[in-house]
């Protein structure tokens, strides 16, 4: 059996990243379970210790390399430079000059020296952008998303730029793009000139669990600590615009004018926009039915799934729905928007709406609630889609395109 040494970079991920932090913990769990990965090299951040002490225990195959950079005046120098070369090569199209201001950044990044000190055949970066390209093993990048190409209204203009620069030299410099459905890929087909073998959809194994641990908090705790309801809905989600927060606040008062109160519990970290969905909830005087908790800790977020009566997707985009799949896990009755990859997630059309459309929303939530057939037959389905995604090899997926991009390799 061929086996590998596989680097994961961690260093970017934290808590406050949601999906993306989630994401590589689903992926490390899988790569430490793979007979064919020999050795799994885990570049963390100091910030990351304490979690990642955790991991030194878990197999023997482990390495652990702390990545102290971040922060540094050398590499606050290096990204000025590939900002510069960015910008250099836009407006110079030039393929020799893009080749020798590829081969600068990469021979001044700190993480090159770093990463090819490591023994590793690979670095998987599971997020979308890597801190450097060009080193002597295979860059695989995951990209999770490309809103801002669907809806730009909810970005701003430097956002715009931010992502159109960055994500463009990390689609083009990286050897391998992953991703986890096949509409991102299509996403990087249209919009970047890239060949269709260099985009690999690889899923995270659903029979894995993508949190640290599986522990959770119990009932009592979590209703002590949080104050919560004895019956209430969960949205788990950062505040972004495209969440659709606002609608589904709005669906709650439509439900509210017809006598029926549900109340919202949503985790995540608040950005900005949060703003204005507290003062959306002041305007409907909802304040004692919905509660914002933040960043909860994971084993809280795992026991609020498990005691929630329903969990609502109302997102307006969703490359792949981690809370879907985490209610699915736990068997929590879960209804969702029918955008992107949802619909085919879910697999029957009975159980998604129109985000758009704040009656269909609310209609759907009060059945989920209360309709105690609605309910059985949504927990049917998803033991139905449990089975079909338990048995997509997601692990055959993820190592099959690294031992082809490790093939196709050239230094």
């Amino acid at each position: 059996m061929e086996k590998l040494k596989v680097g994961v970079f961690f260093a970017d991920s934290s808590i406050e990243c949601g999906g993306t932090f989630i994401y590589a913990n689903g992926l490390i769990n899988m790569l430490l379970k793979d007979p064919r990965v020999e050795k799994l090299v885990i570049f963390y951040s100091k910030e990351q210790l304490e979690y990642i002490r955790k991991l030194a225990n878990t197999a023997e195959k482990v390495v652990l390399v702390l990545v102290n950079v971040r922060g540094s005046k050398i590499n606050n120098v290096f990204y000025k430079i590939c900002n510069l070369c960015d910008i250099v090569s836009e407006i110079f199209p030039i393929r020799r000059l893009e080749n020798i201001l590829k081969k600068v950044t990469c021979w001044i990044s700190p993480y090159r020296r770093i990463f090819e000190r490591a023994g590793i055949d690979i670095i998987h970066v599971p997020s979308q952008t890597a801190p450097v390209y060009g080193i002597k093993c295979p860059v695989v990048i995951t990209m999770h998303d490309m809103q801002e190409l669907h809806y730009p209204e909810f970005f701003t203009a430097q956002e715009r730029v931010f992502r159109a620069v960055h994500y463009k030299r990390s689609i083009e410099q990286s050897d391998l793009v992953v991703v986890s459905v096949e509409q991102i890929k299509n996403d990087v087909l249209k919009y970047f000139k890239v060949p269709s073998s260099k985009v690999h959809v690889c899923p995270l194994p659903f029979a894995e669990e993508w949190f640290q641990d599986s522990r959770w908090t119990k009932a009592e705790e979590l209703r002590g600590k949080y104050n919560l309801f004895n019956r209430f809905i969960l949205y788990p989600a950062m505040t972004w615009e495209h969440k659709n927060h606002l609608r589904l606040i709005k669906s709650l008062y439509l439900l509210k004018q017809q006598g029926i109160t549900v109340h919202l519990v949503c985790t995540g970290k608040k950005t900005d926009h949060y703003f204005q969905i507290e003062k959306e909830i002041r305007n409907l005087g909802l304040d004692q039915q919905v509660s914002f908790l933040g960043l909860v800790p994971e084993d809280d977020l795992i026991g609020l799934y498990k005691i929630t009566d329903l969990v609502v997707i109302p997102t307006l985009y969703e490359a792949e729905s981690q809370p879907f799949f985490e209610a699915m896990r736990y068997e929590v009755p879960v209804i969702c928007s029918n955008v992107t990859s949802l619909p085919e997630s879910m697999g029957q059309k009975e159980f998604v709406f129109n985000p758009y459309n704040e009656q269909e929303m609310a209609e759907l939530v009060r059945k989920g609630i209360f309709d105690a057939e609605f309910r059985q037959r949504n927990i049917v389905n998803l033991r139905q889609r449990k089975l079909y995604y338990q048995s997509i090899h997601s692990a055959d997926n993820f190592l099959n395109a690294y031992f082809y991009v490790k093939s196709h390799f050239a230094w």
